[in-house]
């Protein structure tokens, strides 16, 4: 009998197609037996175990959207007035904006502080803000 040592593969030695279809198949199984308390009826259900079990798990990041409208008066008022006018409705929206941003920056989002995990999704989400902003000014 063989030492149990020398039957392993070596750690660099690339498994085989065939090697890794049956490792799964019975690795699903085993994943299928534990979830439903049964095995998989068909292909179909082995397959479908195989596919949930390979996707990468999602982590919930939670975020905000902000829009910025003028109301209803302000839009009417830019839809309908000559270009000088809709030219300064416009310019006025795009000040508030940035006050608005601002107001936000200052007082919601915290770019730099105490470094705790939360600081660093705080700052990703100051990042994508400001992107955004930047993204939005210079298409307009």
């Amino acid at each position: 009998m063989r030492d149990a040592r020398s039957s392993r593969r070596a750690i660099d030695q690339p498994v085989s197609d065939a090697d890794r279809a049956t490792i799964r198949t019975e690795v699903a199984r085993e994943f299928f037996w534990a979830e439903h308390g049964r095995v998989p009826i068909d292909a179909r259900e082995l397959a479908g175990q195989i596919a949930k079990d390979s996707r990468p798990t999602s982590t919930t990041v939670a975020g905000y959207d902000l829009t910025f409208s003028p109301v209803k008066s302000v839009s009417a008022l830019w839809a309908v007035a000559d270009r000088p006018v809709a030219a300064a409705v416009e310019r006025a929206h795009q000040a508030a904006v940035q006050d608005a941003l601002a107001f936000i920056e200052q007082h919601a989002l915290f770019p730099h502080g105490v470094a705790t995990q939360i600081d660093h999704l705080e700052h990703c989400s100051y990042t994508q803000l400001r992107a955004a902003l930047e993204d939005a000014a210079s298409s307009s």
